[in-house]
Formats: C-alpha cells, structure tokens, sequence
C-alpha cells in the first residue's frame, strides 16, 4: 500500500480510475491527500495530532489510523531511508520548535539565529539559479540515411535505376552539346 500511496497520492481521481484503483483506496487516497495537506501546514503535529484528526474527520479505528499516519509519513519521506524530503520537514519542524522557543523565552536573538538557519538550510538565503545545466543538455544525433520513410514519403519501386538512367541520359544530352561547334 505503502507504493500505492507514494504513487498515486497526488494524482488526480481520474488518474486513479485510469489505473482500476478501487473505489475503497481511492476514497483512502483522497484521505490521505487530505491529512498530509494538514500536515504540511501543521509541521509541529506529532503523530496523535494527525492520528486524532483522523478518527474525528473519519470515524477510523485507532488501529486503520495510525496505518493512515505511517502512509502519510511516507510520503512525506520514508522514516527507514531518511530521505531528503523527511529531513526537509523534519529540519522545518525544528525550526518551528525553535521559533516557539524562541517566542516563549521573549529572546529576539534565538529568533534571529533560527531564522538564519532556516533561511541557510533552506537556500533562501541564495538567488535561484537562472542558468540552465548545460551538462545535462545532449546534443541530437542525426543519422544520414537514404530510406524515404524516415521522413515520411512512400518509396517509389525503382527510384534509384530510374535515377541512374536519368543521369545517363542527360550526361549524353550534355556531352553532345559540347561536341558540337559553334
């Protein structure tokens, strides 16, 4: 399920119905879109805050709850793994930690050095590149062929005999107009 989710979780219904996902996990997709939105924009929520939105909005049992958390954890980066993604929310929940810290305590200067760092750590602090990689541009590769249908056109049996014939012929037509004196 843990795929499923990864896969579909930002996909529209109809990309899901395209995929024969059946109405249940669909429904369950949807739910899951939903929490990890709230999570998003709730970084300090803990695991029961999301559980406890979850058996309130949706009636689930504790048991399918916690199932829903670990889903949405995974899409928010697999704990096992510690990808990026998990690091970046779990660096934003921190600093979000801090700030309230920071709030708490009436200390500007903990606000201030917290700030910095969520700007350093989250590249704020740096102007987006404009320039494109040009290390991930190739170049295209042509490939010189004589076979019509590479550029759309149907062949002609005997083109190429024709073509000599013709050539031939007007090697003749202008050999003779040379010989002949002026």
């Amino acid at each position: 399920m843990a795929e499923t989710a990864s896969k579909y979780l930002l996909a529209s219904v109809q990309e899901m119905e395209e995929a024969h996902l059946s109405a249940p996990t669909r429904a369950r997709m949807l739910r899951l879109r939903e929490m990890y939105a709230l999570w998003l924009q709730n970084p300090r929520w803990g695991d029961s805050d999301i559980v406890r939105q979850l058996k309130q909005t949706y009636s689930l049992s504790t048991t399918q709850a916690y199932e829903d958390c670990r889903l949405v954890k995974v899409c928010l980066g697999n704990l096992g793994r510690l990808t990026k993604d998990y690091d970046r929310f779990l660096f934003r929940q921190r600093c979000e930690e801090g700030w309230e810290m920071a709030r708490k305590a009436d200390d500007a200067k903990a606000f201030a050095a917290v700030t910095a760092t969520y700007l350093k750590g989250t590249g704020l602090d740096r102007d987006d590149p404009t320039a494109p990689d040009y290390a991930t541009i190739r170049p295209q590769t042509f490939v010189i062929t004589s076979d019509p249908t590479a550029a759309g056109f149907k062949p002609i049996p005997g083109i190429i005999e024709k073509a000599r014939r013709l050539e031939a012929r007007y090697i003749q037509e202008i050999e003779a107009e040379e010989q002949v004196p002026e």
